[in-house]
């Protein structure tokens, strides 16, 4: 969800006035008013090396309980945040991780000749020409 999410961008409006003050000599003040829509593009946040070290690579322990810490504030959003979050984001993440553990227990994974890996997607993040994997069933296991 970090190198792909769901959505290209996350939208909201400015709910009062904000100013950010310059950083730099060369930089304007901005005022963002009221009412302005507001588009975060939170893959280019979620990429970023400064929020995430080496950010192509595939690293779920950057998650991990010991490591959350770790992560700025608003720099992995991928349900939103704030009163507008995704109603759903736990019901949906529940639910992948029960189909993804029910796939891993009872299959094994292999990539088919039509698999295709480079990323190729469309404005939703959806796979242009599919998802396809080999399903190798797993022996049954006994306790």
């Amino acid at each position: 969800m970090r190198m792909h999410p769901v959505t290209a961008i996350i939208d909201r409006q400015a709910t009062k006035d904000y100013v950010i003050e310059p950083e730099n000599p060369d930089e304007k003040t901005l005022l963002i008013e009221k009412g302005t829509p507001i588009w975060i593009l939170h893959k280019a946040i979620q990429m970023d090396p400064n929020y995430f070290p080496n950010p192509t690579k595939f690293d779920p322990a950057r998650f991990s309980k010991e490591n959350r810490k770790n992560i700025e504030p608003y720099s992995f959003i991928p349900f939103g945040s704030g009163p507008r979050m995704c109603l759903g984001s736990r019901l949906g993440l529940m639910k992948v991780k029960l189909v993804a553990i029910e796939l891993l227990l009872n299959f094994e994974l292999l990539p088919t000749k039509k698999t295709y890996v480079k990323d190729a997607y469309n404005t939703y993040n959806l796979r242009q020409h599919g998802v396809w994997v080999h399903l190798i069933p797993r022996k049954p296991h006994t306790t």
